[in-house]
């Protein structure tokens, strides 16, 4: 964990100086919770039949978080287009990091994973995909700081307070700094920063599970593998997290450390590489 924020923060010093452009991208997010909660990939008012299958093993780190803000146990199964988490009564929040690699658009936007260093035939785009989903059970002074992530949307107040036809206030930071120009959307609309104040407001208009994007990209120079890092996250929302079913027991989580040990040095090379 800590050298894979490090490595992160390295990257963002890195290359914050150059201007950035926001970049509408897929999103990954955590779906409609039952006896697990999907993490999905897509976009969320496209609703949960159309979201696109991802590798488990992209998936690198997911946190769940209690009530006072620390992180607690909790167990995931794989599946063949993505993970499911199997949810406790103790948890308030839940995290997590995807580094789903690196991809080129061609003319006729098919995107391909593979890097530019890959690529056999012409693209429009080359980037690498880094995604940090969040969602909120429970709230409590602990839950309404900032995660850790990133790229992260936080609430500026209680949003299961907020009612439908009102508005709730949020920040989204990268680094931990708040960003004015990010792109936000709600229900597939774009969400203005209209006071120019790094908050957005959002109109709080839908029942049930509610998720908000954000998206955020930076061009990289001379970089043999990509152009950009494209950069999404999401804040969803929904009450109380049930028991799972008795007799459920499947998988842990610890592997997915291990498993980006192997992307630590490509991220590095960037880093080095970028001028």
């Amino acid at each position: 964990m800590i050298i894979r924020r490090l490595t992160e923060l390295l990257l963002a010093l890195t290359i914050f100086p150059i201007i950035v452009q926001p970049a509408l991208a897929h999103s990954m997010y955590f779906g409609n919770r039952g006896n697990d909660i999907p993490l999905l990939f897509g976009h969320p008012e496209e609703g949960e039949e159309a979201v696109i299958p991802y590798a488990p093993t992209t998936v690198k780190e997911l946190t769940a978080y209690d009530i006072t803000g620390a992180s607690i146990p909790i167990e995931i199964k794989n599946l063949s287009g993505g993970i499911s988490v199997i949810p406790n009564k103790d948890v308030a929040a839940l995290t997590a990091f995807a580094d789903r690699g690196y991809y080129v658009v061609t003319p006729d936007n098919k995107y391909l994973n593979f890097s530019k260093k890959e690529a056999t035939t012409e693209y429009t785009q080359a980037f690498r995909s880094l995604n940090y989903p969040k969602s909120l059970y429970k709230w409590s002074d602990a839950i309404a700081q900032p995660l850790g992530l990133q790229l992260e949307i936080v609430p500026l107040q209680n949003p299961f307070e907020v009612k439908s036809g009102e508005e709730l206030d949020v920040q989204v930071l990268f680094g931990g700094v708040p960003l004015q120009e990010v792109l936000v959307e709600y229900l597939g609309q774009t969400i203005e920063d209209g006071d120019q104040d790094t908050i957005f407001s959002i109109p709080w208009t839908q029942s049930g599970l509610k998720t908000i994007e954000a998206s955020y990209s930076i061009p990289l120079k001379n970089n043999p593998y990509t152009d950009e890092l494209s950069y999404s996250t999401s804040l969803s929302v929904q009450e109380a997290v049930p028991e799972p079913e008795s007799g459920i027991v499947l998988g842990a989580i610890a592997f997915l450390a291990v498993l980006y040990k192997s992307k630590l040095n490509t991220t590095r090379q960037e880093v080095l590489m970028r001028k």
